[in-house]
């Protein structure tokens, strides 16, 4: 069974650490790329930061389906659901 608070307490961290790094890359902070061997750097921030904005829409849409299903559940007598393809009991 999954534990639907503790995978929302984990979405949460994910989402505030994800949100960190976009904020450094978006100030500079942080850049991403990479430099071949003799190469001249290739700097590919701002498709990572669109990248990292995807990632927090993915993840605020898995928190808010995951208390939406905490509430059903409560209201049901539920506090978790079984993982993905198994049967309830």
């Amino acid at each position: 069974m999954v534990d639907l608070a503790e995978y929302a307490h984990s979405l949460e961290s994910d989402l505030a650490y994800v949100r960190g790094i976009l904020s450094r890359l978006q100030s500079r902070k942080l850049r991403a790329g990479l430099r071949a061997d003799g190469k001249e750097w290739v700097d590919f921030s701002a498709q990572t930061i669109l990248l990292y904005k995807r990632m927090i829409v993915t993840y605020e849409a898995a928190l808010i389906a995951t208390r939406a299903k905490m509430a059903a559940g409560e209201t049901a007598g539920a506090g978790a659901i079984p993982p993905a393809g198994t049967k309830p009991k």
